[in-house]
């Protein structure tokens, strides 16, 4: 079962994975490597379509800054924001467990 991610949820993401419509993302202290690898996810996709930030910050409804930040890894963006994004490639933030081996 997967849940979306509240904000006080994000600083804690240490993993995201695209798997089918959902972007998977577990738990651990940093933040700063868990907003970069859905900065790089985002800027990846969006090239890969032949989006502009600009383009892809209307197709989200956002505006570019937002698209900017959060390729940026920006650790503090709206999660709401943040899944309009994802949307736009079929995607979304939320969180799963960790297979127990992987666990610390």
């Amino acid at each position: 079962m997967f849940w979306l991610v509240t904000a006080a949820i994000i600083p804690r993401v240490r993993c995201i994975l695209p798997i089918g419509n959902v972007i998977v993302a577990s738990i651990s202290k940093s933040s700063e490597l868990s907003m970069q690898a859905i900065g790089r996810f985002v800027r990846e996709r969006r090239k890969a379509n032949g989006f502009t930030q600009t383009q892809l910050g209307a197709l989200a409804g956002t505006g570019t800054r937002l698209i900017s930040e959060i390729e940026r890894g920006k650790p503090t963006v709206r999660v709401d924001a943040l899944n309009r994004v994802l949307e736009t490639f079929g995607k979304t933030l939320a969180v799963a467990d960790l297979p127990k081996e992987a666990r610390q």
